[in-house]
């Protein structure tokens, strides 16, 4: 049986929703959001222009596109990148680049992650 979501996606949502951007930013781009972006609503609200990057297509997707092959975006361009539950599918070998290019791109970074001891870790089969 393959799971696409959380089987808790909302009790998920609520616990990052700590670390948002702050309302009134510029730009946010949510990188890793999935063709069903589950935070655009919250993000959108909070800032000028929101997009979201993933390495799928899909309805909800601005920028198909690789981050550990690079990006078209120029340094800062993004005030803000979301990037939640997304570094933990990056393979380790990639991860530095993948970083590396967050960093370049924007001003500000939210990288959050589940650890085996949060409870989402467990219900998302591509955290193992």
């Amino acid at each position: 049986m393959k799971v696409d979501t959380h089987k808790n996606v909302e009790k998920v949502i609520r616990y990052y929703l700590k670390y948002l951007p702050p309302k009134g930013v510029k730009s946010i781009l949510d990188v890793g959001g999935g063709t069903k972006p589950p935070y655009k609503g919250i993000l959108k609200n909070r800032c000028e222009k929101y997009s979201c990057l993933d390495i799928r297509e899909g309805e909800g997707v601005d920028y198909r596109i690789d981050l550990t092959e690079g990006t078209v975006f120029e340094d800062n361009e993004w005030e803000w990148i979301w990037c939640a539950e997304t570094l933990e599918h990056i393979p380790e070998e990639l991860e530095n680049k993948f970083i590396t290019e967050l960093l370049r791109i924007s001003e500000n970074v939210v990288i959050t992650f589940p650890t085996p001891i949060h409870p989402s870790f467990a219900e998302d089969p591509g955290h193992h």
